[in-house]
Protein backbone atom coordinates (compact mmCIF):
# COMPACT_ATOMS: atom_id res chain seq x y z
CA UNK A 1 0.00 0.00 0.00
CA UNK A 2 1.34 3.43 -0.78
CA UNK A 3 1.47 6.40 1.68
CA UNK A 4 -1.87 7.88 0.16
CA UNK A 5 -3.46 4.65 0.72
CA UNK A 6 -2.15 4.47 4.18
CA UNK A 7 -3.46 8.39 4.91
CA UNK A 8 -6.94 7.75 3.29
CA UNK A 9 -7.26 4.30 5.63
CA UNK A 10 -6.31 6.68 8.59
CA UNK A 11 -8.24 9.92 7.76
CA UNK A 12 -11.46 6.98 7.36
CA UNK A 13 -10.74 5.59 10.70
CA UNK A 14 -10.61 9.06 11.90
CA UNK A 15 -14.12 9.47 10.31
CA UNK A 16 -15.46 6.26 11.81
CA UNK A 17 -14.22 7.16 15.00
CA UNK A 18 -15.42 10.62 15.32
CA UNK A 19 -19.14 9.26 14.52
CA UNK A 20 -18.53 6.74 17.06
CA UNK A 21 -18.11 9.90 19.46
CA UNK A 22 -20.76 11.68 18.57
CA UNK A 23 -22.78 8.45 18.89
CA UNK A 24 -21.80 8.27 22.44
CA UNK A 25 -21.89 11.68 23.63
CA UNK A 26 -25.56 11.33 21.94
CA UNK A 27 -26.06 8.23 23.95
CA UNK A 28 -25.05 9.88 27.29
CA UNK A 29 -27.26 12.98 26.46
CA UNK A 30 -29.51 10.69 26.31
CA UNK A 31 -29.03 8.61 29.45
CA UNK A 32 -28.21 11.62 31.48
CA UNK A 33 -32.15 12.41 29.96
CA UNK A 34 -33.13 9.60 31.00
CA UNK A 35 -32.35 9.85 34.03
CA UNK A 36 -33.00 13.37 34.58
CA UNK A 37 -36.42 12.61 33.85
CA UNK A 38 -36.71 9.39 36.15
CA UNK A 39 -34.99 11.96 39.07
CA UNK A 40 -37.83 14.70 38.53
CA UNK A 41 -41.23 11.90 38.33
CA UNK A 42 -39.53 10.41 41.99
CA UNK A 43 -38.50 13.55 43.41
CA UNK A 44 -42.31 14.86 41.99
CA UNK A 45 -43.96 12.07 43.31
CA UNK A 46 -42.16 12.97 46.56
CA UNK A 47 -42.93 15.68 47.16
CA UNK A 48 -46.82 15.06 45.92
CA UNK A 49 -46.67 12.30 48.76
CA UNK A 50 -45.07 14.66 51.46
CA UNK A 51 -48.03 17.21 50.59
CA UNK A 52 -50.70 14.88 50.55
CA UNK A 53 -49.56 13.30 53.96
CA UNK A 54 -49.15 16.62 55.37
CA UNK A 55 -53.00 17.59 54.10
CA UNK A 56 -54.33 14.56 55.05
CA UNK A 57 -52.65 15.49 58.92
CA UNK A 58 -54.03 18.86 58.59
CA UNK A 59 -57.83 17.17 57.62
CA UNK A 60 -57.69 14.91 60.55
CA UNK A 61 -56.60 17.33 63.36
CA UNK A 62 -59.07 19.26 62.17
CA UNK A 63 -61.67 16.72 62.14
CA UNK A 64 -60.63 16.09 66.05
CA UNK A 65 -61.00 19.65 66.77
CA UNK A 66 -64.54 19.78 65.05
CA UNK A 67 -65.43 16.37 67.11
CA UNK A 68 -64.39 18.46 70.77
CA UNK A 69 -66.21 21.07 69.38
CA UNK A 70 -69.34 18.84 68.75
CA UNK A 71 -68.99 17.17 72.45
CA UNK A 72 -68.70 20.70 74.39
CA UNK A 73 -71.56 21.19 72.50
CA UNK A 74 -73.63 18.39 73.17
CA UNK A 75 -72.50 18.48 77.03
CA UNK A 76 -73.77 21.70 77.26
CA UNK A 77 -76.98 21.16 76.04
CA UNK A 78 -77.06 17.88 78.15
CA UNK A 79 -76.83 20.44 81.15
CA UNK A 80 -79.27 22.72 79.97
CA UNK A 81 -81.97 19.96 79.24
CA UNK A 82 -80.76 18.29 82.99
CA UNK A 83 -81.63 21.60 84.48
CA UNK A 84 -84.91 21.86 82.61
CA UNK A 85 -86.04 18.11 83.98
CA UNK A 86 -85.14 19.27 87.14
CA UNK A 87 -87.28 22.42 87.25
CA UNK A 88 -89.77 21.10 85.59
CA UNK A 89 -90.05 17.71 88.38
CA UNK A 90 -89.83 20.76 90.99
CA UNK A 91 -92.77 23.06 90.16
CA UNK A 92 -94.62 19.51 89.56
CA UNK A 93 -93.92 18.47 92.90
CA UNK A 94 -94.68 21.71 94.56
CA UNK A 95 -97.84 22.01 92.65
CA UNK A 96 -98.96 18.45 93.89
CA UNK A 97 -97.95 19.41 97.50
CA UNK A 98 -99.75 22.58 96.92
CA UNK A 99 -102.27 21.12 95.81
CA UNK A 100 -103.05 18.70 98.91
CA UNK A 101 -102.54 21.59 101.27
CA UNK A 102 -104.76 23.69 100.14
CA UNK A 103 -107.34 23.22 102.40
CA UNK A 104 -105.12 22.38 105.27
CA UNK A 105 -104.58 25.09 107.76
CA UNK A 106 -102.20 27.50 108.59
CA UNK A 107 -99.42 25.47 109.75
CA UNK A 108 -99.77 23.68 106.42
CA UNK A 109 -99.61 26.84 104.53
CA UNK A 110 -96.40 27.88 106.31
CA UNK A 111 -94.58 23.99 105.27
CA UNK A 112 -95.90 25.29 101.58
CA UNK A 113 -93.99 28.48 102.09
CA UNK A 114 -90.96 26.71 103.45
CA UNK A 115 -90.89 24.19 100.38
CA UNK A 116 -91.20 27.00 98.40
CA UNK A 117 -88.10 28.78 99.90
CA UNK A 118 -86.18 25.77 100.03
CA UNK A 119 -86.69 24.84 96.16
CA UNK A 120 -86.01 28.65 95.92
CA UNK A 121 -82.49 28.03 97.73
CA UNK A 122 -81.64 24.42 95.69
CA UNK A 123 -82.81 25.73 92.33
CA UNK A 124 -80.16 28.73 92.31
CA UNK A 125 -77.70 26.38 93.99
CA UNK A 126 -77.96 24.39 90.91
CA UNK A 127 -78.35 27.11 88.31
CA UNK A 128 -74.58 28.58 90.15
CA UNK A 129 -73.61 25.23 89.82
CA UNK A 130 -74.33 24.68 85.88
CA UNK A 131 -73.06 27.78 84.79
CA UNK A 132 -69.64 27.59 87.04
CA UNK A 133 -69.47 23.77 85.28
CA UNK A 134 -70.19 25.30 82.12
CA UNK A 135 -68.06 28.35 82.21
CA UNK A 136 -64.86 26.05 82.87
CA UNK A 137 -65.41 23.56 80.77
CA UNK A 138 -66.16 26.20 77.80
CA UNK A 139 -62.46 27.70 79.13
CA UNK A 140 -60.77 24.22 79.05
CA UNK A 141 -62.47 23.27 75.25
CA UNK A 142 -60.66 26.92 74.29
CA UNK A 143 -57.48 25.88 75.45
CA UNK A 144 -57.79 22.54 74.22
CA UNK A 145 -58.91 23.75 71.08
CA UNK A 146 -55.72 26.65 71.17
CA UNK A 147 -53.35 23.52 72.01
CA UNK A 148 -54.54 21.67 68.99
CA UNK A 149 -54.50 24.58 66.42
CA UNK A 150 -50.78 25.59 67.46
CA UNK A 151 -50.13 21.81 66.89
CA UNK A 152 -51.93 22.19 63.41
CA UNK A 153 -49.55 25.29 62.57
CA UNK A 154 -46.29 23.26 63.80
CA UNK A 155 -46.95 20.55 61.50
CA UNK A 156 -47.44 22.49 58.82
CA UNK A 157 -44.72 24.67 59.36
CA UNK A 158 -42.51 21.77 59.50
CA UNK A 159 -44.03 20.01 56.41
CA UNK A 160 -43.46 23.18 54.25
CA UNK A 161 -39.54 22.45 55.69
CA UNK A 162 -39.30 19.30 54.68
CA UNK A 163 -40.74 20.62 51.05
CA UNK A 164 -38.07 23.23 50.85
CA UNK A 165 -35.28 21.32 51.69
CA UNK A 166 -36.41 18.14 49.26
CA UNK A 167 -36.93 20.53 46.62
CA UNK A 168 -33.28 22.44 47.30
CA UNK A 169 -31.70 19.01 47.30
CA UNK A 170 -33.37 18.07 43.61
CA UNK A 171 -32.53 21.05 42.62
CA UNK A 172 -28.84 21.10 43.36
CA UNK A 173 -28.85 17.34 42.09
CA UNK A 174 -30.05 18.76 38.93
CA UNK A 175 -27.23 20.86 38.85
CA UNK A 176 -24.68 18.24 39.86
CA UNK A 177 -26.35 16.17 36.38
CA UNK A 178 -25.47 19.08 34.20
CA UNK A 179 -22.22 19.86 34.94
CA UNK A 180 -21.53 15.64 34.40
CA UNK A 181 -22.95 16.26 30.51
CA UNK A 182 -21.30 19.10 30.34
CA UNK A 183 -17.90 17.70 31.41
CA UNK A 184 -18.27 14.32 29.60
CA UNK A 185 -19.14 16.42 26.60
CA UNK A 186 -15.71 18.58 27.06
CA UNK A 187 -13.75 15.29 27.25
CA UNK A 188 -14.58 13.53 24.84
CA UNK A 189 -14.54 16.68 22.44
CA UNK A 190 -11.13 17.37 23.30
CA UNK A 191 -10.18 13.64 22.54
CA UNK A 192 -12.14 13.72 19.12
CA UNK A 193 -9.61 16.92 18.43
CA UNK A 194 -6.43 15.46 19.80
CA UNK A 195 -7.18 12.33 17.14
CA UNK A 196 -7.48 14.90 14.40
CA UNK A 197 -4.62 17.06 15.35
CA UNK A 198 -2.46 13.63 15.61
CA UNK A 199 -3.90 12.16 12.18
CA UNK A 200 -3.06 15.42 10.33
CA UNK A 201 0.55 15.62 11.29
Amino acid sequence: MSIQQDLEAVKQSVVILDKQISTRIKDVDSYLEDLQSAMESSAGDLLSQVEDKIDLLAGTVDEEVRKIDQRFENLGRYWEEELGNIRLNAQDQMGRLQEKLGDVHIEGKNLLEEFKNEYSIQKDKIEEFVSRYKANFQKEGEAASDRLGESLRNMKEEGNEILQTLREEFSGTIDKMEQIVKKNEKVLEIHAEKIRVDVEY
